[in-house]
Parts: structure tokens; sequence; C-alpha cells
């Protein structure tokens, strides 16, 4: 089984990937893909150098960074694996059509407000 997660930031996509971890399920992080290529560019781990990056990848292929994370579970083939987070429709889509369930998580305004700013 393959869940790819998709969510606001603060919405609790941590919070499910770590209760699914507890159940047995291997984690494939998009943002530790991200923070991989940046030390290896010598750049600084930022949310701002992420999210430039990732736009980056999605440009030249939209399924991107998920397709990285894709061929990692491939290589592996754990039971049970989640791939966070799911960022673009062309990361759902990717993932979808290689027979993963994707949840989307989301939380109040004011809690993700509360959680990104404490």
């Amino acid at each position: 089984m393959l869940i790819g997660i998709a969510g606001t930031l603060g919405a609790g996509k941590g919070t499910v990937v770590a209760y699914l971890k507890e159940k047995g399920f291997v984690h494939y992080s998009a943002s530790g893909v991200l923070r991989e290529m940046l030390r290896a560019d010598g750049l600084e781990e930022t949310r701002e150098n992420m999210t430039v990056l990732a736009d980056k990848l999605r440009s030249e292929n939209p399924a991107s960074p998920q397709h990285v994370l894709f061929e990692k579970y491939q290589t592996q083939q754990p039971d049970k694996a989640i791939i966070e987070s799911i960022h673009s429709v062309g990361e759902a889509d990717f993932l979808k059509a290689r027979g993963a369930i994707i949840l989307g998580v989301d939380a109040d305004l004011e809690v993700r407000y509360s959680r990104i700013h404490t």
C-alpha cells in the first residue's frame, strides 16, 4: 500500500505521517530529498530555498520530487509506505497512476497559523 500525503502548511501532515509510521509504514520525505539536493549544491536548507528548488524541479518534470521518492519506494518495495508531501496536481496524478491513495490533510486557518508561528 502506498499513501501520498497532501496538505497546507501547518495542517498536520507530520502528525498523520507519525501515526502511520507507528503502524509500520515506511516514510519517504519530499522535504528530505530537497534538503539533500540543497546540501549537495552548498545551499542553505531554508524553506525559501526548498520552494525555489521544488518549483524548478516541477518546471522540468511536473511529478518531481515525487518521482525520485517513488523510485526509492520501488527499489525498497516495502509493504506499506507514505510519500510526503504532495504540492501539485502533477505530483498527485503521478502517484495515483502508480496505485497510490492520496490523503488530503487540512486544519482550521487559526490552528495552522498558530502551528507555524510558534
